[in-house]
């Protein structure tokens, strides 16, 4: 099951296209940071009970290597609801959509992700 959905799905991260449904393999599409715990968690339960299948903890590697540092903070209190391969900015930056909206020397989490906030969880 995992190969087939790398086959159809997988990103370069390690993860698979998935924004609340299969996304394809495109790079503007993204997954989700719980389809990449999920992802990790299952890789494990797997290994664990098939322990003959290395490639099922270098899947987990490279997910916990790739694809989670990219969905975290640095100290894990942020995380990125939807990561994309192809993406150039995630994470803080400046807006100014106009003064009585937005204080430009205030960060806010880049709204192109769905965050609301630099205090979005």
């Amino acid at each position: 099951a995992w190969q087939q959905l790398q086959r159809h799905h997988g990103q370069a991260s390690g993860t698979f296209g998935a924004d609340e449904h299969l996304a394809g393999a495109e790079p503007h599409r993204g997954s989700e940071l719980c389809v990449v715990v999920e992802s990790m968690r299952s890789l494990e339960e797997a290994y664990a009970a098939m322990p003959n299948r290395p490639e099922l903890a270098d899947s987990l590697e490279t997910l916990a290597y790739n694809a989670l540092p990219a969905a975290l903070s640095d100290d894990n209190w942020a995380h990125q609801y939807l990561t994309q391969p192809n993406a150039v900015l995630a994470g803080l930056e400046l807006w100014n959509e106009s003064a009585a909206q937005a204080d430009a020397s205030q960060p806010t989490l880049s709204r192109v992700f769905g965050n609301v906030g630099a205090d979005a969880t």
